[in-house]
């Protein structure tokens, strides 16, 4: 049996105000005083303002390369960076992503780059650069606490393959 239009109004506006309550948790969720991990808005904190130090850096430097060593910081920068620059990955043996099958990096020297990387061993470039330097460490706070950390390299001189 149809419901009549009252009641199929009621169920709309009900369903209108359900939505708007979710939408309205889920952007302000200090209200759930969920763990930091847990929290869907920590997912979004700080890859702009890291991006635009990142772009900073990038002319401090003189760096004609930017490298990510994971897939979403490079696509997540490429996407903030003011040019939209093409942030190269490393690389996956056997390849574990659709970055490891785009170009790498250039290979004829001399080159200097941005590495951004979470890790704090620098073995994964040595191979490719005479010199990695270390630039400093960024750290992105959510609602007050450390969240996510990056440490900026500089690798300079490449060698020839």
């Amino acid at each position: 049996q149809a419901l009549d239009a009252g009641a199929r109004r009621g169920f709309i506006v009900a369903a209108f105000v359900l939505a708007w309550l979710q939408t309205l948790l889920m952007h302000d969720t200090e209200f759930l005083h969920l763990p930091q991990k847990m929290d869907p808005m920590g997912r979004v904190v700080g890859w702009s303002e890291i991006a635009a130090h990142l772009n900073d850096l990038r002319g401090e430097q003189q760096a004609d390369i930017l490298i990510a060593d994971a897939y979403k910081e490079a696509s997540v920068f490429s996407f903030h960076l003011p040019d939209k620059a093409f942030i190269y990955t490393l690389r996956h043996s056997p390849p574990s992503n659709q970055f490891d099958f785009w170009p790498g990096y250039p290979k004829e020297a001399p080159h200097r780059a941005l590495w951004i990387t979470g890790e704090t061993s620098t073995s994964a470039l040595q191979h490719d650069f005479n010199t990695i330097t270390f630039v400093e460490r960024v750290v992105v706070s959510f609602r007050g606490k450390p969240f996510r950390e990056y440490t900026i390299y500089l690798c300079e001189n490449k060698n020839q393959p």
